[in-house]
């Protein structure tokens, strides 16, 4: 086990390191000037190579990178060109409300996914299961923006039951009930494609796992229905479904991007993409790499709980 161990924190470390190298060539192969946006276009040429200087971006990219790296594993990202802040705290601000919002998803999208693939697999071939493959192949067709502005002109404009923006209203206290009305909608619109996958995927384990030998013999041998279905059947396809539950949470924590910026919620996502516009090189690079970081670590511990749960996995 320690072996598997040391192997996959190798193989996660090469991960988070070809990601760095790659956010970081993208960014700065992109045409335009973080300074020159930055001062506008009647800056006058000195200006700008003395903030280009004091930035460090007229060096060499490869002094640029190692440069970032360095600073980068002592905790320092840098200061935002237009902020002009320390990086870490400002993302590490945002990152709280990302993290609330992809939890909140991943509990709706995992819970009901598991639950609807079960009772679709159970009633195979009836009308529970084909709405539930209906329900899934429509929400597995939609983007998540498009289905987060579908929402907000729904509940929000027509409705009026839900907010269409922000983490908080604008003006009184934060409190839980007023975080929870706020997270409902984008929560659920994050929610939905993982949702479907994972209801898909557990109704084909679970209609796998049905048919074999072992669970026909139990239900011979009168087992109760209850037990056959959860112990027998869901217990045997939960090793596949520790691998997807994970690349799903992974998933979430990254397309919170596309929700946060529907909904004006103040995450991580919402500041990179301001930030990509202004062409604000550290918080792109900083958060590009916190939310690396935090899928790799999400897929070691599923690796790790797989490894677990099914010895197989750590012996080969």
């Amino acid at each position: 086990m320690r072996r598997y161990i040391v192997q996959r924190l190798l193989s996660a470390l090469m991960v988070l390191v070809g990601v760095s190298i790659l956010v970081f060539l993208v960014l700065h192969l992109t045409p335009g000037d973080p300074v020159q946006i930055m001062l506008g276009p009647t800056a006058k040429p000195g200006d700008i190579d003395r903030l280009r200087a004091e930035f460090g971006l007229d060096d060499p990219l490869p002094v640029q990178y190692l440069r970032w790296v360095s600073r980068a594993l002592q905790g320092d990202l840098g200061r935002s060109i237009q902020l002009n802040r320390p990086v870490l705290p400002e993302l590490m601000g945002r990152f709280q409300a990302t993290l609330i919002l992809a939890t909140a998803a991943a509990v709706i999208s995992f819970s009901l996914g598991l639950v609807l693939g079960v009772v679709s697999a159970v009633n195979h071939n009836r009308l529970i299961d084909r709405l539930v493959a209906g329900f899934a192949m429509l929400a597995v067709s939609m983007p998540a923006f498009w289905i987060g502005m579908i929402g907000i002109v729904l509940f929000a404009v027509n409705l009026r039951w839900l907010p269409a923006s922000g983490m908080y209203p604008p003006q009184g206290e934060p409190s839980w009930g007023k975080l929870f009305i706020h997270l409902l909608m984008p929560a659920t619109t994050l929610a939905l494609v993982p949702m479907a996958v994972i209801a898909r995927f557990t109704r084909s384990q679970m209609l796998e796992v049905l048919g074999q030998e072992f669970v026909l013999t139990a239900r011979a041998k009168g087992v109760p229905k209850s037990r056959v279905i959860f112990d027998h059947a869901f217990g045997n396809t939960l090793v596949a479904l520790i691998t997807l539950l994970g690349l799903e949470a992974g998933i979430l924590l990254a397309g919170a991007v596309y929700v946060e910026t529907v909904f004006a919620w103040p995450g991580i996502g919402s500041l990179m993409v301001e930030a990509i516009l202004k062409r604000d090189f550290p918080i792109v690079q900083g958060g590009v790499l916190v939310i690396a970081t935090s899928y790799v670590l999400i897929n070691l511990v599923t690796d790790l709980i797989h490894a677990a749960v099914d010895p197989r996995i750590r012996v080969a």
